[in-house]
């Protein structure tokens, strides 16, 4: 099995791998132009060859691969996404949806197959720089429209089921979910909790196996569908995690996905 990595010598500490998909030979090259030219990102291959992206994308060992979608996304585009997702490398390559098919249900298929992130095409260089490092920090990033997507689906009046389907999570592993729902990062929830951002990362790996989720967003809309957050009151940006003030359900998911989500 190839091994992943993100930097030789030379290369800075930081370096991104990315591989680009697109249909579209014309959008290929421009998504080139603005991210080859990014200092921390190596493109390490390109396609418009959907039948083999996920073979590509192993073979470039790439970190992240952005995935634009033509038109209105069909099941055989989503596949592909789903595909490079349970690519047999530690850890999976990430990915970024390129999509003008902002329906809700094409956002929702979208994440619930592995993209961490849901873009418009009309997304500026640095909203795609953005992204990029997002999204290989192991955070998320939707547009305005695919947030609201994430959110109506997963509130939308809907009270939170009883929690017992996610009892084989560790009570740290319930920590770490209940304080990113609430809104911390990574850094933020390895200070209160006294461990390092590396461990934070592991237990997020983990909940998200556990709980057969692919990404923090889901995590964050589950928290808060099955009551592992129950009550929780919003939090200030800056606030310290222990001061917060009440408010309701569908502003707590507003609140915590948008830190985690806003492009």
């Amino acid at each position: 099995m190839p091994q992943r990595r993100t930097a030789t010598p030379g290369d800075g500490p930081d370096r991104i791998r990315l591989y680009l998909y697109h249909p579209y030979h014309l959008a290929l090259i421009g998504l080139r132009s603005v991210l080859a030219a990014t200092p921390w990102i190596d493109v390490v291959g390109e396609g418009g060859s959907r039948r083999l992206l996920a073979r590509r994308v192993h073979e470039c060992r790439a970190d992240l691969v952005l995935v634009g979608l033509s038109g209105d996304a069909g099941t055989a585009e989503l596949d592909t996404v789903s595909a490079i997702s349970a690519l047999d490398t530690d850890p999976a390559p990430r990915v970024i949806v390129l999509s003008q098919d902002h329906e809700p249900h094409t956002v929702l298929a979208a994440v619930r197959v592995g993209a961490q992130a849901f873009l418009s095409p009309d997304a500026s260089a640095p909203e795609l720089q953005h992204a990029v490092r997002v999204v290989a920090d192991g955070g998320a990033v939707l547009c305005p429209c695919g947030a609201k997507a994430v959110i109506d689906a997963y509130v939308g009046g809907e009270a939170p089921a009883t929690p017992t389907v996610h009892d084989d999570l560790s009570h740290r592993e319930r920590q770490v979910l209940r304080l990113l729902a609430m809104g911390g990062s990574s850094a933020e929830v390895a200070a209160r909790l006294g461990v390092t951002e590396t461990t934070v990362r592991s237990h997020v790996h983990h909940l998200l196996g556990k709980l057969g989720l692919s990404s923090r967003a889901q995590a964050i809309a589950y928290a808060f569908r099955h009551g592992i957050v129950p009550g929780v009151p919003v939090r200030s940006a800056g606030q310290p995690l222990d001061h917060l003030g009440h408010a309701g359900h569908r502003r707590h998911v507003e609140h915590g996905l948008q830190r985690h989500l806003h492009a």
